[in-house]
């Protein structure tokens, strides 16, 4: 049960980085090819890394209060 939860944990952690290069990444193209939607990717990557970032969170504690 401890391994589940690790490797759900280290997933959500993938995407909070994947996100958060995504987000890097359009912030930098905008500059060099502005977009209005620019705001709206920005936003939705956002809530999606706090949202993986939360689940981390959720998983790692249980990880860590499962018994071996």
């Amino acid at each position: 049960m401890k391994e589940s939860y690790k490797r759900k944990s280290s997933i959500a952690l993938g995407i909070v980085v994947i996100a958060l290069l995504s987000i890097m990444e359009t912030w930098v193209i905008d500059h060099r090819m502005p977009n209005p939607a620019s705001p709206i990717v920005w936003s939705v990557l956002g809530a999606t890394a706090a949202i993986a970032f939360g689940f981390f969170c959720w998983f790692r504690a249980k990880a860590n209060q499962a018994p071996d």
